[in-house]
């Protein structure tokens, strides 16, 4: 992982979004509402059914809201406090 950014750009806000890039020079958008919603299908009820292995390999494997290819590699990134823009950084901006 190369940068992490999150954000909540309201206290009403129905989902917190964080943002993250890596090697892979991709940006992904997480939503944490879908991760709750994901645990908890997949979550310590799953772990009885399938066992500890599953249910942690399960939970490794969320999928992003969000997917965002770049054609260089990106070394950071941030989120606009007032909106909801991201930026990046890397050997070109």
């Amino acid at each position: 992982m190369r940068g992490l950014a999150f954000a909540n750009n309201s206290p009403i806000s129905a989902d917190t979004i964080f943002i993250s890039t890596g090697d892979d020079r991709k940006v992904h958008l997480w939503s944490t509402n879908k991760l709750k919603k994901q645990y908890e299908e997949f979550g310590p009820s799953a772990s009885t059914l399938f066992g500890q292995e599953k249910a942690l390999s399960t939970a490794r494997n969320y999928e992003p809201r969000a997917t965002y290819m770049s054609k260089h590699l990106l070394t950071a990134l941030d989120h606009s406090y007032s909106e909801n823009l991201f930026a990046t950084g890397g050997s070109v901006v």
